[in-house]
């Protein structure tokens, strides 16, 4: 999404944090955040996620200083739910006749890569409970996706919310829950995939996911959960293709100019041999990666591409 935005002149005049909250902000870039959401169905993504990463009340106050944050965090949560939908309308139906799904996301209180600002299970499942609040209540979505979490803690916070709310929604909601990984197997915060899956089973969640780093580090991800066993949930995987380069200038995010979208589409065909049935792209992430993906996904007759 940010990549995509940043083309089609939205500004970038807030920190990596919060740029994405910015255009939901200001509705001339509306039409913007719709157009991306198109531009990837129309290269063969079959769920949207809404531009929501950051309508966190935590984040909404960073940003505009709001005089009423829960107002305007759930405001702005609307407006992505609603944009995601638009660009679904007008696509219309996929190849098998189904509407594309659309994915209501939150992710971490704190910053994604600092585990080590995470709040515990209590906190964090109070804290969340804004914002899934939002999602469930106001409707609009199909899944709940949980994205990018560090810590078992913070998820499993999440997830108590989210099975709080969507158990009392009209509508069967899928919960996905997904971290960032690092490698030899473990999230972010240096705990094993396979305690973090013990962690979980006692709560109600459909799918399981990696995202936001490097295809290797999602791989060995992979390979813990499939020896762990998912007790019938999904598995799914999403890595980035633009990593940090840090100077003495300050850090920028770039794509390398080797990773072009075969070899994108080569580490991600990987996956599938450890059970994967939901797949996309992360950080960086352009249509025309997608669209190659799909292609591929096609002759094995995978379906889900998640975007």
């Amino acid at each position: 999404m940010g990549t995509l935005l940043q083309e089609y002149g939205v500004p970038r005049t807030h920190d990596d944090g919060v740029f994405s909250l910015y255009p939901l902000t200001n509705e001339k870039f509306h039409p913007e955040i719709e157009r991306v959401h198109l531009e990837f169905l129309k290269a063969g993504a079959e769920i949207v996620t809404i531009n929501a990463f950051r309508t966190n009340p935590e984040a909404v106050e960073k940003l505009i200083g709001s005089k009423d944050v829960m107002a305007d965090s759930r405001r702005l949560t609307r407006a992505a739910v609603d944009l995601a939908n638009n660009a679904v309308n007008q696509y219309g139906q996929l190849k098998d006749g189904s509407r594309p799904l659309v994915a209501g996301n939150l992710t971490t209180i704190n910053d994604c890569f600092k585990p080590e600002c995470a709040p515990l299970v209590d906190e964090a499942y109070e804290r969340h409970s804004r914002k899934v609040q939002f999602l469930v209540e106001d409707g609009g979505i199909d899944i709940i996706l949980g994205e990018t979490f560090n810590t078992i803690g913070e998820a499993v916070g999440c997830l108590r919310t989210a099975n709080e709310f969507a158990d009392k929604s009209a509508k069967r909601l899928e919960i996905w829950i997904g971290f960032v990984c690092k490698d030899g197997g473990k999230i972010l915060d240096g705990t094993p995939v396979r305690n973090v899956l013990r962690a979980l089973k006692r709560y109600r969640y459909d799918a399981v996911l990696f995202n936001c780093c490097h295809a290797t580090f999602v791989e060995c991800a992979l390979e813990s959960a499939q020896t762990e066993g998912l007790g019938g949930r999904r598995l799914g995987a999403y890595c980035n293709v633009e990593y940090e380069f840090k100077s003495d200038q300050g850090s920028v995010w770039e794509r390398p100019s080797w990773l072009d979208s075969e070899t994108f589409c080569f580490d991600a065909m990987k996956w599938l041999q450890y059970g994967v049935s939901i797949m996309g792209g992360c950080c960086g992430t352009r249509p025309s990666d997608i669209s190659l993906l799909r292609q591929r996904l096609d002759h094995v007759n995978a379906q889900h591409l998640f975007c």
